[in-house]
């Protein structure tokens, strides 16, 4: 067989491995061989191929130096179960990795917002990160004052899309604030319940699955 430059090789006098053809190069710069030398010129100068053999299955699979066996060199392994310590450390983390997803889960909830059917019947997203909430309660005040005094005043809101729906009356301003804070409570609602089962959680079964979105509640 000849020998590409992504075949791993073993110096023969020093054991090191894998070695490429490059670096066999570079130990014998005053020799001159083909760009895919046959295996028996790459012996002749010490070295040779070393066949691949299947990685084991295990939870630890490293790979060990290759071996001679019946005329040719073959790679090696070493497979092994995690230690009880490993097990422990692997779950803690896939723990953490867990609750940064339910915390991702929150933040692009709130940035999303929830569905809302505008009067014109068109439906947009209320977002309903904190400075939103705060607009949200600033212009239903101002609705508020509105109607307590009588004002035929409208309002214009803008949405998640982009879009600025004018004309909304106060009442309707009322409304969209009151529903928007009840989606808000119900999207920290459900992450609060994943995120009680995470931290409930001994071990990897029990550990929630976290969804993309929460479309499937209504949000």
């Amino acid at each position: 067989m000849n020998i590409s430059n992504h075949d791993p090789l073993i110096n023969l006098e020093t054991g090191a491995y894998p070695v490429y053809l490059p670096q066999v190069r570079q130990d014998n710069i005053n020799k001159s061989f083909a760009a895919s030398p046959s295996e028996e010129l790459v012996a002749e100068l010490g070295y040779a191929y070393v066949w691949s053999t299947d990685q084991p299955a295990g939870d630890v699979v490293v790979e060990t130096p290759p071996i001679f066996k019946q005329g040719k060199w073959e790679q090696q392994w070493l497979a092994r179960d995690f230690t009880a310590a490993e097990r422990q450390a692997n779950f803690v983390q896939t723990k953490e990795n867990c609750l940064v997803r339910i915390r991702e889960l929150q933040q692009n909830c709130l940035e999303r917002g929830c569905r809302y059917t505008f009067p014109d019947n068109w439906v947009g997203r209320i977002q309903l990160r904190d400075g939103d909430r705060a607009n949200l309660a600033g212009l239903r005040l101002r609705a508020e004052s509105a109607k307590r005094t009588g004002s035929t005043e409208t309002f214009g809101f803008r949405t998640y899309e982009n879009i600025t729906k004018m004309g909304l009356s106060a009442d309707q301003i009322v409304l969209l604030s009151d529903i928007a804070f009840e989606r808000y409570m119900t999207i920290l609602g459900l992450c609060w319940y994943l995120k009680d089962q995470a931290e409930a959680a001994l071990e990897d079964a029990a550990l929630p699955q976290v969804p993309s979105n929460l479309d499937a509640y209504g949000i």
